[in-house]
């Protein structure tokens, strides 16, 4: 191979080693409640109630202004009132640099009229620690409150498009499972920060 050849390869842009298995379409305004709202508003958005009148499930803005300004969060994610939640699941043989380089304006989330949009935020959190960091949950306005569904979500160009992606009627998707041996498992359990971890404490079950 001569010098300009592979000179010229090194110019080209090179293929991101980014697969996406699956979405979930999970909620819908509940993430991103205002401060002193709680149960009769989630009762009200639809959120999951508990029969008794006191639980809810769902999160408060404050909570999502916290985790976005935290490493684990893509970069300009932003917390916006009464978000929906998707968590989005990849391939175990993404490469963990492209993944940790993600961009919102990478997710493409085509909708039932023809247009796109990106999420408004995207955190690897809860699951970042590091025998895990294959699912990101996306954040924004996804359109079952505008009366709009989701047709695919795209990353980098791979795309998913299966039942998952309706807030309705849908099942649930093994996207992968992965056996650790014991060892293993415990010495990747946390992120790798002593002082986060410490504080967090063990997470196993």
């Amino acid at each position: 191979m001569s010098l300009r050849i592979v000179a010229a390869s090194l110019l080209l842009p090179q293929a991101s080693s980014v697969s996406l298995l699956s979405c979930v379409y999970g909620f819908s305004q509940c993430l991103g409640l205002k401060s002193g709202e709680g149960y009769e508003k989630a009762k009200e958005l639809g959120c999951p109630v508990s029969d008794d009148g006191e639980s809810w499930n769902g999160a408060l803005a404050s909570t999502f202004n916290t985790a976005f300004g935290q490493p684990s969060a893509l970069e300009g994610s932003k917390s916006t009132d009464y978000q929906d939640g998707m968590p989005c699941t990849f391939s175990p043989d993404s490469q963990d640099e492209d993944l940790a380089t993600l961009q919102l304006s990478e997710i493409e989330i085509k909708m039932s009229d023809g247009t796109s949009r990106n999420p408004t935020g995207a955190t690897w959190a809860p699951s970042n620690e590091r025998n895990e960091m294959r699912t990101l949950l996306l954040v924004g306005h996804f359109g079952f409150s505008e009366n709009l569904k989701i047709v695919s979500v795209s990353v980098r160009g791979s795309s998913y498009s299966g039942g998952g992606l309706s807030y309705t009627n849908m099942g649930h998707e093994l996207a992968y499972a992965k056996w650790w041996d014991v060892d293993s498992h415990a010495k990747l359990e946390g992120d790798g920060n002593w002082l986060t971890d410490r504080m967090r404490g063990p997470t196993n079950c």
